[in-house]
């Protein structure tokens, strides 16, 4: 409960220094305009949200965290993972950010079966226990989309709709983004 206070004291700090964005790299292992969420919750690597215009497909979004960022939608990989993600995009949120966001999840490759750009499967902790129907099986919803209404709980959303999404990669890849997206 305690790295919780800490977070979120540590969030809000950071987001008065988010407003003049240095595009040096950053210390911490990420490159400029990504968030070291790894100083927060180990094995989360750097995360960038962005939100382009009015938003990407599931698709176009996967292929750019790829192809303009270097990384991959995000993978949510514990409780832990899913209560930072939360906080980060309440403060999103609060500053007149809100967006459902895209996540990497998605059961393109088998109906029903709901797993992560590195194939593992999704863990039932990560989905939005606000409403028992989540995930649908249905051939319609084929992407999980976030947000800070449902506690950074994954929801089955229909792959073409328009969303911001969240890349992620590995501390210490510091290659540049090809656009700044938005640091929290």
């Amino acid at each position: 409960m305690m790295w919780r206070l800490v977070a979120v004291l540590l969030a809000f700090s950071g987001l008065a220094c988010a407003q003049n964005v240095d595009p040096k790299p950053e210390s911490g292992g990420c490159p400029a305009h990504w968030f070291n969420a790894e100083s927060f919750v180990k094995g989360m690597g750097c995360i960038l949200f962005d939100h382009t215009g009015s938003g990407l497909s599931w698709i176009d979004a996967a292929a750019a965290c790829q192809n303009a960022h270097g990384g991959r939608l995000l993978k949510i990989a514990s409780v832990q993972e899913r209560e930072f993600l939360a906080i980060e995009l309440a403060i999103l949120e609060a500053n007149g950010e809100y967006n459902p966001w895209w996540t990497g999840a998605s059961d393109f490759a088998h109906e029903g079966v709901w797993t992560w750009p590195d194939l593992s499967v999704v863990g039932d902790f990560a989905w939005d226990s606000s409403s028992s129907t989540f995930p649908r099986n249905d051939t319609r919803y084929n992407a999980a989309s976030t947000a800070a209404s449902s506690s950074a709980g994954l929801r089955d959303d229909l792959y073409t709709g328009r969303k911001g999404y969240i890349c992620q990669k590995e501390s210490g890849q510091t290659g540049q983004s090809n656009s700044p997206g938005k640091r929290v």
